[in-house]
């Protein structure tokens, strides 16, 4: 019955009036005009680069975000929006601005006066790189076939997004405030667009699986969705918490604004200051930490005082464990070899990681776990890790493969089992669904993209076959019928929570 459905929808799809290509949706912010797209000769209308915020810029840098003031004429909401400032990694700078805080929203056009249920999606890219925009992963095609209203979002990241200092006008998870305030808005006006205000359900991969757990846990979020999907993250990870978020941001402050002390007057330099010279310093912390195992990533959503805009006051553990998060059906799993990821970078070059690892291998030991340096207690455990990954401790007998699978469990793996176990024994829990994607086939977006050979399922890629990338589109028309089963039966299984929990 359901591919009847689709089959259906399809068909009402195929011929939309070129009249209709351009439509404007008056909004609670103002009016908007988006354009008629297709893919694969199914129309949808696109609505992208919508301001949600205002500019975070000068004395609004590192406050919560500030909803965009009502405009009276149409804005054009047909351009791919800026990025967030970040490491010019992915995006060039001049594809950046900090006027990034946009929602891009996609409706197929066939819908008559259907409501139709609505997937927003929070990007990942460990706290500080990406973005919501559909140039490179996020193409929304296969979603338009499946009758689902698509929605991203843009927040800052890095140093800009999750700096705290611990005093009210800086006290971090600015990152986080920004997505509640993007669901604030997409509660408020997505049926004007066609989508059901009353089946929302969010999405996250990566880290923005890792913040969607967060969201699960904060009071303001509450009512904003009704169903969540965790791709392949959690915020029960040891490296999805900062630790030490005031030292970090006072050695960055060291870089920027070598000259100030206190941190009011610290934050007063940081907002004055360019915003490519707080990136660059981001960049230089990072140059120096190198552990393979561990990849350093110094500012990350933190436990903030009782201020009055604070989300985040106790650390995840003790709100799951006192089932203070939201409860509402969840999707959560991960991919049969998440590790493998890391061969797109140190990985490149086992020999050296291996070698690095023998010279010192406490450097398998997670980072919230702070035993002094060559005590007892710390080679103790460094010893056993060693044991369970790589069987002894005659280091020619190490793997990559064993480096991979301890990079799986701890980055990965653990995370999402514990919460997934944690949550299902509340006595009122809602459905929680478990998946595992272990499918290596034309579709594997991660592998793709990095050129890597290893066997078995990376970490992202599984999104190769939720949504249509930068590098997995070309390869639709000659994928082999095996990789577009696996794309229908991961659609499906995506598209029939999202409508139906």
């Amino acid at each position: 019955m359901f591919l009847i459905a689709v089959l259906i929808y399809i068909l009402l799809c195929l011929n939309v009036s070129a009249s209709n290509e351009q439509r404007i949706i008056k909004t609670t912010s103002g009016p908007v005009r988006g354009r008629l797209q297709q893919y694969d000769d199914i129309s949808y209308y696109s609505y992208e680069g919508i301001p949600y915020a205002e500019n975070p810029t000068g004395s609004l840098r590192f406050r919560p975000p500030i909803p965009r003031r009502p405009w009276t004429n149409v804005f054009n909401a047909t351009q791919i929006p800026p990025v967030c400032p970040q490491i010019p990694v992915k995006y060039t700078k001049n594809e950046m601005s900090e006027d990034c805080l946009r929602l891009n929203i996609f409706v197929p056009a066939c819908r008559t006066d259907e409501i139709l249920p609505v997937l927003v999606f929070v990007h990942g890219g460990a706290f500080h790189l990406i973005s919501g925009n559909t140039d490179l992963i996020y193409g929304p095609g296969f979603l338009m076939e499946r009758g689902i209203v698509f929605v991203t979002m843009n927040y800052r990241l890095g140093i800009l997004g999750f700096m705290s200092l611990d005093i009210e006008s800086a006290s971090g998870n600015a990152g986080l405030k920004d997505i509640l305030l993007a669901l604030e808005w997409i509660k408020a006006n997505i049926e004007r667009f066609g989508g059901s205000s009353d089946n929302i359900t969010i999405g996250g991969n990566s880290s923005g699986a890792s913040i969607l757990n967060y969201l699960l846990m904060i009071k303001q979020s509450s009512g904003l969705f009704h169903k969540a999907i965790l791709f392949s993250g959690s915020a029960l990870s040891y490296r999805v918490l900062a630790k030490h978020p005031v030292e970090n941001a006072l050695i960055m402050a060291k870089t920027v604004c070598p000259n100030e002390e206190d941190k009011e007057s610290i934050l007063k330099c940081l907002r004055q200051a360019d915003v490519f010279d707080i990136v660059k310093s981001f960049e230089l912390m990072r140059k120096g930490n190198t552990n393979p195992l561990r990849p350093y990533t110094p500012f990350l959503p933190n436990v903030e005082k009782e201020f009055v805009h604070a989300v985040l006051t106790k650390p995840p553990i003790e709100i799951l464990q006192s089932h203070q998060l939201q409860n509402i059906p969840v999707l959560a799993g991960f991919n049969s070899n998440e590790g493998i990821y890391m061969a797109s970078g140190t990985f490149r070059y086992p020999d050296r990681v291996l070698k690095i690892l023998r010279k010192n291998i406490e450097l398998t030991i997670p980072s919230n776990i702070e035993y002094p340096l060559g005590s007892e207690k710390s080679m103790a455990l460094a010893k056993s890790i060693v044991k369970f990954y790589f069987g002894d401790e005659h280091f020619s007998n190490w793997t990559l493969s064993n480096a991979f699978d301890f990079i799986s469990d701890t980055h990965y793996v653990y995370g999402v089992d514990l919460w997934i176990n944690m949550h299902k024994e509340r006595k009122d829990s809602n459905k929680v669904y478990y998946y595992y994607f272990d499918f290596d086939g034309a579709l594997n977006w991660y592998k793709i993209y990095y050129n890597i050979t290893f066997p078995g399922a990376s970490h992202a890629d599984d999104l190769g076959y939720v949504f249509i990338t930068n590098v997995t589109k070309p390869k639709l028309e000659t994928a082999d019928r095996r990789s577009l089963e696996a794309l229908d039966v991961m659609l499906t299984v995506i598209t029939n929570f999202v409508e139906f929990g």
